[in-house]
């Protein structure tokens, strides 16, 4: 494999495994990290993709998902910032001023919360230490590189 992409593996190895311990430590007291459904995973990647806060309009023309009404984009962007997902600005536009949306935490903090949130379940009794190798393992990094 090329340079570029052995370090953009050990990135993500490292953003995981720091924010899995970061979460380990939030999640402790049994706190569940925000579960998204598919459709606001959709909306979430629309988001992470763009530099900039979206409007609604702006995340339906961004959107590979074109059935989606701007109705049902407003409803899913007011779960999402219910669940902290997403915080909002307004926006000027030609009309009036429209919420502008922007993610709350990055897809890596999100996937490293999600694992974590299931890592540290009682009934699981998951070893962070081992998740972290299997991880690296899954790369081909070695295990001592923290």
């Amino acid at each position: 494999m090329t340079d570029a992409v052995e370090m953009i593996k050990m990135q993500i190895t490292y953003s995981i495994s720091s924010a899995i311990l970061f979460f380990n430590i939030l999640l402790k007291d049994g706190d569940c990290l925000m579960q998204l459904t598919d459709k606001e995973l959709e909306i979430m990647s629309v988001l992470w993709e763009s530099s900039t806060s979206m409007t609604v309009a702006d995340i339906l023309e961004a959107s590979e998902n074109r059935s989606w009404s701007i109705n049902s984009i407003f409803i899913m962007m007011t779960k999402l910032e219910k669940k902290g997902a997403v915080d909002y600005l307004y926006k000027p536009t030609t009309t009036k001023p429209a919420r502008a949306y922007k993610p709350t935490l990055s897809p890596e903090e999100f996937i490293a919360g999600s694992i974590a949130s299931v890592a540290v379940k009682p009934k699981l009794r998951l070893n962070i230490d081992v998740l972290i190798k299997a991880i690296r393992g899954k790369f081909g990094e070695s295990e001592d590189r923290t």
